[in-house]
């Protein structure tokens, strides 16, 4: 019988003959844990949001992205509005999300979904669209405002990154918190250009807001969890706790050791009017 609570979004790529095996493999272990629901493709409908919003008013609580971080972002931009749970069963690459989260890639993915452990955390925003992990500008010359205070620029060009949850897999990397209420804004300047028997040096500048706005005199693409945007203004903005998300035990939503580090000589730092000094993430605590 299929339970009305739970609804499967599958990406449309999934729809190939190459990927019936999965499917299969996939909905045996399902049928095996007593986890079943409507199954809907992304290709069959025209708007996912009007289709998800109906779900929910027909009874449906819990919706499940199977596909990858692509198929996610599909349906990030609108979800964390809903009273709605989000689960994950990441079948296809890029599928970096699931790492942080602790979910296995394929059908193992499904041990966790079993398990609802639930997770509620923050989301990014930028220009009035929910982001999960972070939103990255490269090349660029642009300016940061942060929180109205003050602002960051680089000194030549480099990496702006505006991040929710981390989605590297290195351990030795502290990583942000995405249940604090706060965006980490990390930037990072080009390498300097060395010998063939030097390690490029670069040096980073990490710190915190809640509200923030991107400035250029250029166009500039920001990569927002796998989709890009154009522009020249860019504001951005937390939601903390918007979103309840299945994940496993081994999550990593929350620094290991310590606060991350305070400015460097990587960028200049600006007060903005009315504020005679710019505190560092230090300072403030």
């Amino acid at each position: 019988m299929t339970d009305s609570r739970y609804a499967f979004v599958y990406d449309e790529t999934l729809s190939e003959r190459k990927y019936e095996r999965d499917l299969m493999a996939l909905s045996a272990k399902l049928t095996t844990l007593n986890i079943t629901g409507r199954d809907v493709r992304l290709a069959m409908f025209r708007s996912v949001k009007e289709t998800i919003e109906g779900m929910v008013k027909q009874g449906v609580t819990t919706f499940v992205v199977v596909g990858n971080d692509r198929t996610l972002d599909k349906v990030m931009w609108f979800l964390p509005d809903l009273d709605v749970t989000l689960g994950y069963i990441p079948l296809l690459p890029p599928s970096e999300v699931a790492g942080p989260l602790a979910i296995p890639t394929g059908v193992a993915a499904c041990d966790v979904l079993a398990a609802r452990f639930v997770e509620t955390i923050d989301v990014g925003i930028c220009d009035g669209r929910y982001f999960l992990s972070e939103a990255k500008m490269t090349n660029t010359v642009a300016e940061i405002q942060i929180d109205g205070k003050f602002s960051l620029s680089l000194i030549d060009r480099g990496t702006i990154i505006v991040r929710n949850l981390d989605i590297r897999n290195k351990e030795q990397e502290i990583r942000n918190d995405a249940k604090d209420g706060l965006l980490e804004v990390i930037v990072k300047p080009n390498p300097e250009k060395v010998s063939r028997w030097q390690k490029p040096k670069v040096e980073i500048t990490k710190m915190y807001m809640k509200t923030g706005m991107v400035n250029s005199a250029e166009p500039v693409d920001v990569l927002i969890d796998g989709h890009m945007m154009s522009g020249f203004r860019f504001p951005f903005g937390i939601a903390p706790k918007k979103l309840k998300m299945i994940v496993g035990r081994g999550r990593k939503l929350s620094p290991q050791d310590g606060i991350l580090s305070e400015r460097t000589p990587s960028a200049t730092l600006r007060s903005a009017p009315g504020f005679s000094q710019a505190p560092t993430r230090k300072e403030e605590e």
